[in-house]
């Protein structure tokens, strides 16, 4: 009876594990801090249980990332308004202007007629249809979410497979009319229950993965493509403010050329492993099918709208802003401002160019009849207030402020000499195991949190040891995208996953070799692409000032300290 009754209690108590679990580590942090008086250490505490709380999930992510507001200046670390600060950065602006771009096309369906436009202009067997699908997916989200580029492939893919392999359970006729409402039925996002051969199944399945992995590898070539580009974005220039390197153009001048290379390897190792390089080559038959039945579905989109010819305008301007504001190769357009004093960054761009999209009417005045009925702009502003990721903006700003606070209070100091040891191992060495432990770490782990709470780690690591903070940075950023062996790896995989004919062991036996291909070719390009890029191998002169800064803020401190110790002192005397 005993027995039974804690078991039962047990049972009640599991649902509320989150609860439990996040109160016993606020609490057990800040008993910690009542009994310690260092500074560093606080704020050692502070990052040790947001971390926990990321892992874990035990709270919403934007829960968590809300905890330095609080956290920080109740435990003596940083005030108030400092933490605050750290919210809104240039790089956080950036973000939100660049989404707010990704929503806008999005909400003018200009997505859905490139990747269609793009398949009609590519080669459609089997073998080429999944390089297609992994194109397609890769350029669609260079510019917007990989869960927007994964999901909008999805019903394209579906109706493809319908098309050439499947029947419907439907008991109407099969004639042409009625295949094509089911197939546009399909691309709208409701598809009836197919029902398709085996090796329909097997081609969905492997285009399915490598959609996802695209999607991955595509957040990649440009730095609003994913949140961890943000992230580093934002913590390297918390950390190091003279710097100038991380710059849109030479973002895309070392990551475009590694994201084709890695989409290229993956589409031999997925066609390798899951259709085999001696199969059956596909009749022209099938072929002219797969094309004939794209182009149609790309023809019942009309004629290009005046909203998606404005949004593309927009859109193309935007990335021409970000790349000829510092190319690095050339003199930029921001030297203009530059000379009169003022620094204008990729921020300004991002908002300025975003807010066309609420400025620019609908329908152009010289259309009176639609005029009169669409008075709209391109966007509305509550449709940002339901699509706009919040928590991501609030993950970005919580690791800013974190590694603010961690060079303020010391502790970035204290990690970089606890670490000093990893000098004895050669550059290349401690690279391979930063981006292979980065990629097996955020398998597990969402990729944002993943980038919050290694790259200050980083950064402090490289600076005891005199490497440059971007030879570990850059590349454990972006192996915060190569995450291919688990669902819950990243929302591209959670996507494909959910949508069925996927198991864990397809995407373990896939993925496994996957992330060893990418790491070796990321870490390839570092030591070539990078160093000629960014001069990876020499330690850079504002890394230098950083770090005479830091010792002089360190020893001020001290003799401030020192100084309010004696004060009492001498005044009793």
């Amino acid at each position: 009876m005993c027995a039974k009754n804690t078991i039962q209690r047990q049972k009640d108590i599991i649902p509320y594990w989150k609860a439990l679990f996040s109160l016993t580590i606020l609490i057990f942090s800040l008993i910690l801090c009542l009994f310690i008086a260092d500074e560093a250490s606080r704020c050692g505490i502070v990052i040790v249980t947001i971390s926990l709380l990321w892992m874990t999930e035990s709270l919403p992510i934007a829960v968590t990332s809300l905890l330095p507001v609080v956290l920080l200046p109740l435990y003596g670390v940083l005030s108030t308004h400092a933490v605050c600060i750290s919210y809104l950065k240039d790089t956080t602006m950036m973000y939100i202007g660049a989404l707010i771009s990704a929503l806008a096309v999005e909400h003018s369906n200009l997505h859905r007629r490139m990747a269609l436009r793009i398949l009609v202009s590519l080669n459609l067997n089997v073998r080429w249809l999944l390089l297609s699908f992994m194109l397609t997916t890769m350029l669609l989200s260079m510019w917007m979410s990989n869960t927007a580029a994964t999901t909008i492939m999805i019903p394209v893919l579906d109706a493809v497979v319908q098309e050439l392999y499947g029947e419907t359970n439907s008991e109407e006729t099969n004639a042409k009319d009625g295949e094509s409402q089911e197939n546009a039925g399909i691309l709208n996002g409701s598809s009836p229950k197919m029902r398709i051969s085996k090796a329909g199944s097997n081609l969905r399945r492997t285009i399915l993965l490598a959609t996802a992995y695209s999607s991955s590898l595509g957040g990649t070539g440009t730095i609003t493509g994913s949140s961890p580009n943000f992230i580093l974005k934002g913590i390297f220039e918390e950390k190091y403010p003279t710097q100038n390197l991380l710059s849109y153009g030479s973002w895309m001048l070392f990551c475009t050329p590694l994201m084709i290379i890695n989409v290229a390897f993956a589409w031999i190792w997925i066609q390798w492993l899951h259709i085999g390089f001696e199969a059956k080559k596909d009749s022209d038959s099938q072929s002219r099918q797969v094309r004939s039945f794209i182009k149609s579905q790309h023809q019942g989109l009309g004629p290009i709208r005046y909203e998606e010819i404005v949004t593309m305008c927009v859109w193309i301007g935007t990335t021409l802003l970000f790349f000829f504001r510092e190319p690095q190769f050339m003199p930029g357009w921001g030297q203009l401002f530059t000379s009169m004093g003022v620094i204008v960054g990729d921020s300004t761009v991002s908002v300025g160019m975003a807010l066309l999209f609420f400025v620019i009417p609908k329908e152009p005045f010289w259309r009176k009849e639609k005029r009169d009925k669409t008075n709209g702009a391109l966007m509305e502003w509550s449709m940002v207030e339901k699509r706009m990721p919040w928590d991501l903006i609030f993950l970005i700003g919580a690791g800013i402020a974190l590694s603010d606070a961690s060079r303020k209070s010391g502790l970035s100091s204290l990690i970089g000499q606890s670490l000093s040891s990893l000098e004895y191992l050669p550059p290349f060495a401690i690279l391979i195991i930063v981006t292979f432990s980065t990629s097996c770490f955020t398998e597990v782990i969402s990729n944002t949190a993943t980038a919050t709470i290694l790259l200050p780690v980083l950064a402090d690591l490289s600076e005891a040891i005199s490497l440059n903070p971007l030879y570990l940075m850059l590349p454990a950023s972006l192996s915060c995208s190569y995450a291919f062996m688990l669902p819950v790896a990243t929302p591209s995989n959670a996507i494909v996953y959910s949508s069925g004919d996927i198991q864990v062991s397809h995407m373990v036996k896939t993925g496994l070799v996957l992330n060893i291909i990418t790491i070796l070719a990321l870490s390839a390009a570092t030591e070539t692409l990078g160093v000629l890029i960014f001069d990876l191998h020499t330690f850079p002169a504002w890394k230098h000032r950083s770090r005479k800064v830091t010792q002089v803020t360190l020893s001020t401190m001290g003799s401030a300290k020192w100084l309010h110790s004696s004060l009492p002192k001498q005044a009793a005397k």
